[in-house]
């Protein structure tokens, strides 16, 4: 990006009216003493031919002599004095001082503003510099104002498709991007590239910038094959219109090298990004910023492509001109640092990479202070190196120290950034951290007491995506309260402050200052929680011995973690990254024995055999009609064992006597029938014990707050065909009729899907539970059947004491990332952005097939995750999710579950009742009505969903001598 902003953001002399590319006479006025008038024009002189070679420290000198000439020649407040002290500002904005640019920008704004027409294109031109450099420095609020305004005067005085036009709306298409609004950011940059098509031609240059800002968007967008086709068509543009070898035809072969690396592709990465380092050399000689960029990116490529020695000489030429540019104690040179030290590392000098880590860690100490992810990228690295050694008690407390450090900065400062900000460093930065680290206790020779300090990572680092990703759902939610908006704008401003000084190398936060931002943030974030009803968590991270103190005696929690290990002994060797694999942490109640950690092997083994077990399972009706069930049971346990045997045999030596197993699965995991596995006894794992879900273990934690609650709701049976007309007739109606009900408006564009059939079995099915429920919670429930069952009116409800929703559900692909060959900085895109997976799940109701005639008033149909989680069901005790493999939610790889049952507990369900897959209308009738008859009888959550199975289990074999699992086993239960 860096290169691609310095050509995005260099405006040239022109665009101010030309006013300055004028002779010495023109430009003097007659009163002018004519020393003055001619130094300043020898100054400006000088200083553009310093530019126009790109040696902006000497433009900058002369710029400043003619800036301090010229009020003496023009007047402090002359248009040419502000044309000088605007391009000085634009100067030393390329020259990377945004800061020193400011204040100047706003000068010869005021001046502009003062001496011109309201409608001069200079003041728009102004406004839209001064915008860039809020831009730059994170002022994103600002910035979107000079932008809007610039933006406004330039369509009411030039027209809606002048170029002026396109300028604007190219700067905000990249202050759209920088904020992850990729709709907009692609709206606006798609109407400048057409408005300069249309005008100059599709070769032009200036249509290539526009191009450039399209290429980002696109790696944003984890489109890394479309960025690389708009730039290979940018450099071609450059190449015929500016040269192969000029500065901006560089920027672009450095951008196309990146994204090729990005790929994978590093053979083909490496002579792009060499001719690009050539063409900066030939413009700006051997010691530039750019020469830098371009040097480290060689390295890189050169390291994953094992050829140490050249990496090793691309590193040391970037650090030494990064170090002559910047000083010595600049994030830039720490980088510099990070690289060397994995090359030193890579041959075994130890000694060597530890001095270059230490000294990274310092300067990132000093510029971010010790509480940021970048520090912690450099604690984790020394980890790792110590392991490389065999110095498993330090590189123990190395990783712990990186792992709570990513933890508070997920809590802390992500929820105020974009998504796809937050996106980015869930998967680039905190997932293959969290994988390095639990490495170090699965390795042979590791020591004993990282088992306990990896249990409290995994503890810690599972299905925090999901968390941070709705947290600004959930405060949008909880604030509604007008008392509240303020507390939530301070939050907000101070979270961006903290999230500034993450990507800002610029922003320099002395120690004093970080701690009284992140004091703000906490005594903020405890005001809110505590008056929207949350409980109060100064501190993010779960100690492991405060879950074990809460845990039942007669409990086992198993924590299971699908992660890709990384070899302590590869680091910064191109393939330190091996096969992902299943480990699983067995945690017993304080005093009850260690932590023991297993192994359960390759996760595309034990993955493949959880796929024949589901498709047997699905394929049971057909089997059991035309086999029987007896023999379909049979036929089924052969693969229930040998599964068992890979996920449940090698737990069982080290869980004790314990009756309750509370078990947190991950990735495809989720979808293995827990209950149903069969014991070295033959009996099934729910004849001899109490199963419980947890999406992490922290969930032992939770302690829900008392909160009025209202009747129990049945959603079934959704009309999906309901034409728009009677969805509004019908949801006036009811919402007019209903209590404990909200006015609330809140979408996420569903996905595309195709049309769904009715489910008539779950309205018999909502009928025959119906009196069980009311039984429990001693209210008749609501029911919202056919064309009620809507998603407007499901999100318009309050707290029900109970939730059953039978509709059908969908679950969209997973995006897993796979960590570069290359080292422990990057992960390798595998072709899709990373997206929300809160938005990659979700239930469907009346009307979904008819969505495409939806208004902006009106609902799809489509219930999001992300939208769950908006849902106010504080109080509500649980959700019962009947239909179509309602519990299968698509993961993360290493990030614990992302479906459903964690948006409608993020939203505030105690649990989630839910199916694996869909059963017969009468069994899960018998299965819930037993359930919330255990319930009745004041019988625990876990203890009521397995009699209830039991029941159903011990009448399937007394009727046929033979119970398969299809019928009993379908149902979990996720959470307390």
């Amino acid at each position: 990006m860096a290169a691609m902003s310095n050509s995005l953001l260099r405006t040239t002399l022109a665009a101010l009216g030309g006013l300055l590319l004028c002779g010495a006479t023109a430009c003097s006025p007659a009163h002018a003493q004519a020393s003055a008038a001619e130094q300043l024009t020898t100054a400006f002189n000088r200083g553009e031919q310093h530019r126009a070679r790109g040696e902006l420290g000497a433009a900058i000198r002369e710029y400043e002599t003619a800036v301090r000439l010229a009020p003496h020649v023009y007047g402090a407040e002359d248009v040419n004095t502000a044309n000088l002290i605007n391009n000085l500002a634009l100067l030393y904005q390329e020259h990377g001082y945004p800061r020193r640019a400011e204040p100047l920008y706003r000068q010869s704004l005021a001046i502009y503003q003062k001496q011109l027409p309201a409608n001069d294109r200079r003041i728009a031109t102004a406004q839209n510099n001064l915008g860039d450099v809020y831009r730059i420095l994170s002022d994103y609020e600002r910035a979107e104002q000079l932008y809007r305004l610039s933006l406004k005067a330039r369509e009411a005085t030039l027209g809606p498709d002048h170029l002026d036009v396109a300028q604007v709306l190219n700067s905000l298409g990249i202050l759209h991007l920088l904020r992850g609004e990729l709709v907009q950011s692609d709206a606006a940059l798609r109407r400048a590239l057409k408005i300069r098509e249309d005008s100059l031609g599709k070769d032009h240059a200036d249509v290539a910038i526009v191009l450039m800002s399209l290429g980002a968007l696109n790696r944003q967008l984890g489109q890394d094959a479309a960025a690389e086709a708009i730039f290979q068509r940018v450099i071609a543009i450059r190449e015929n219109r500016l040269g192969p070898d000029h500065p901006d035809t560089a920027a672009a072969l450095l951008n196309l090298g990146s994204v090729q690396a990005s790929m994978g592709q590093p053979a083909k990465a490496l002579p792009v990004l060499q001719r690009s380092l050539k063409s900066f050399e030939q413009k700006h000689g051997r010691e530039h910023q750019t020469i830098a960029s371009a040097a480290n990116s060689i390295g890189e490529v050169q390291r994953a492509l094992g050829e140490a020695e050249a990496a090793e000489a691309s590193f040391l030429r970037a650090l030494a001109i990064w170090e002559k540019l910047h000083g010595k104690e600049h994030p830039n040179v720490a980088v510099g640092l990070h690289n060397l030290a994995l090359i030193h590392a890579s041959r075994g000098q130890v000694g060597e990479a530890d001095v270059h880590l230490r000294r990274a860690q310092a300067i990132l100490t000093t510029v971010f202070g010790e509480e940021h992810p970048r520090v912690a990228e450099e604690w984790i690295t020394l980890a790792l190196l110590r392991a490389s050694q065999g110095g498993w008690g330090e590189a123990g407390q190395f990783a712990d120290r990186a792992r709570r450090i990513s933890r508070r900065h997920v809590a802390r400062t992500l929820p105020v950034l974009a998504e796809s900000e937050q996106l980015r460093f869930l998967t680039q930065k905190h997932e293959p951290e969290l994988h390095q680290a639990l490495s170090l206790a699965l390795s042979k020779d590791a020591a004993p007491g990282l088992t306990s300090l990896s249990a409290s990572w995994i503890l810690n680092g599972k299905a925090i995506a999901q968390e941070a990703l709705a947290e600004s759902s959930l405060l949008a939610r909880d604030s509604a309260d007008p008392a509240l908006a303020e507390d939530l704008k301070q939050l907000t401003a101070v979270r961006r402050k903290l999230a500034n000084r993450s990507f800002d190398g610029s922003t320099k936060v002395t120690p004093q200052e970080l701690a009284q931002l992140t004091a703000q943030e906490q005594e903020i974030s405890r005001r809110l929680r505590r008056a929207s009803g949350h409980q109060d968590k100064a501190e993010p991270w779960v100690e492991l011995d405060a879950v074990r103190q809460l845990m039942q005696k007669d409990s086992v929690l198993v924590e299971i973690a699908r992660l890709r290990p990384f070899d302590p002994a590869s680091l910064g060797k191109p393939n330190p990254w091996r096969q992902p694999r299943y480990a699983a942490w067995i945690i017993p109640p304080a005093g009850k024995g260690a932590v023991r950690l297993v192994d359960l092997g390759p996760a595309s083994e034990i993955e493949s055999q959880v796929s024949r077990v589901r498709q047997m399972i699905q394929a049971a009706p057909d089997l059991i009609r035309s086999k029987g069930e007896r023999e379909s049971e049979r036929e089924l346990l052969t693969h229930l064992n040998a599964l068992a045997a890979r996920i449940l045999h090698p737990l069982l030596p080290h869980a004790g006597h314990a009756s309750h197993w509370i078990i947190s699965p991950d990735a495809d995991l989720w979808l293995a029938p827990w209950s149903a596995l069969p014991l070295p006894s033959g009996k099934y794992l729910i004849e001899d014990h109490r199963v419980s879900l947890v999406v992490s273990g922290r969930d032992l934690l939770n302690q829900p707050l008392a909160r009025a609650v209202t009747r129990p709701l049945i959603v079934a049976d959704p009309d999906y065909d309901l034409d728009r007309t009677t969805a509004r007739r019908i949801a006036e109606q009811v919402a007019q009729t209903a209590a404990g009900t909200r006015t609330v408006r809140f979408a996420a564009q569903g996905p595309a899907l195709p049309a769904v059939q009715r489910l008539p079995g779950t309205a018999r099915e909502a009928r025959q539970i119906a009196p069980s429920l009311a039984s429990y919670t001693a209210t008749t429930p609501q029911l919202l059947m056919e064309k009620q069952a809507q998603e407007r009116l499901v999100k318009s409800v309050r707290s029900p004491r109970v939730l059953v929703l039978s509709t059908h559900g969908f679950f969209l692909e997973d995006q897993r990332t796979n960590p570069a060959v290359g080292g422990t900085r990057f992960v390798q895109s595998t072709g899709k952005g990373p997206s929300n997976p809160l938005l990659r799940c979700g239930l469907l109701f009346a009307g979904v097939n008819r969505r495409e005639q939806a208004t902006a008033d009106d609902e799809d149909g489509i219930l999001t995750g992300l939208e769950i989680v908006g849902l106010d069901l504080r109080g509500t005790e649980m959700v019962v999710l009947s239909a179509c493999e309602t519990g299968i939610g698509r993961v993360h790889n290493g990030e614990g579950v992302a479906g459903l049952r964690q948006a409608f507990q993020l939203a505030g369900a105690h649990s989630v009742l839910s199916t694996l897959w869909q059963i017969d209308d009468q069994a899960s009738a018998d299965l819930v009505t037993g359930f919330f008859s255990q319930l009745a009888a004041k019988q625990p959550r876990p203890d009521a969903l397995r009699a209830a199975q039991l029941q159903l289990l011990k009448a399937r074999r007394e009727k046929s001598g033979s119970a398969h699992p299809f019928y009993w086993a379908a149902y979990t239960l996720t959470g307390e």
